[in-house]
């Protein structure tokens, strides 16, 4: 990750948390504690995906976490995360999510 990551407030399962968007990240991930406190149970995807940290460190993937719902004030979004063991953070979001949850339309629809 070599640019600086912003932070946006958003909500999940009703839970206020903050989400990292850094546009660097191939994926949306989430650590296998935060799956554990907010999701429980919840089924994962198999994944063979890695996720290299900070520190060049290789971290192979949990699994996914499928069709997660995301809310930033009243803009919702239905994403797939990856799952780590990674214990820098607990959700890490990609590009283009950030113009989604930040520069909505105002009038109840979305540019493709």
């Amino acid at each position: 990750m070599s640019s600086p990551p912003s932070t946006i407030p958003c909500a999940i399962r009703g839970n206020p948390v903050n989400i990292l968007y850094n546009p660097t990240v191939g994926a949306n991930i989430i650590s296998s504690e935060c799956v554990m406190q907010l999701f429980g149970d919840e089924p994962l995807v198999p994944t063979d995906k890695t996720f290299q940290t900070s520190s060049r460190e290789f971290l192979e993937g949990v699994g996914i976490l499928q069709h997660m719902s995301i809310r930033h004030k009243d803009i919702e979004a239905v994403l797939d995360f990856h799952v780590f063991d990674v214990q820098s953070f607990d959700l890490m979001i990609r590009h283009p999510i950030e113009k989604l949850l930040i520069d909505a339309p105002t009038q109840d629809k979305l540019d493709a």
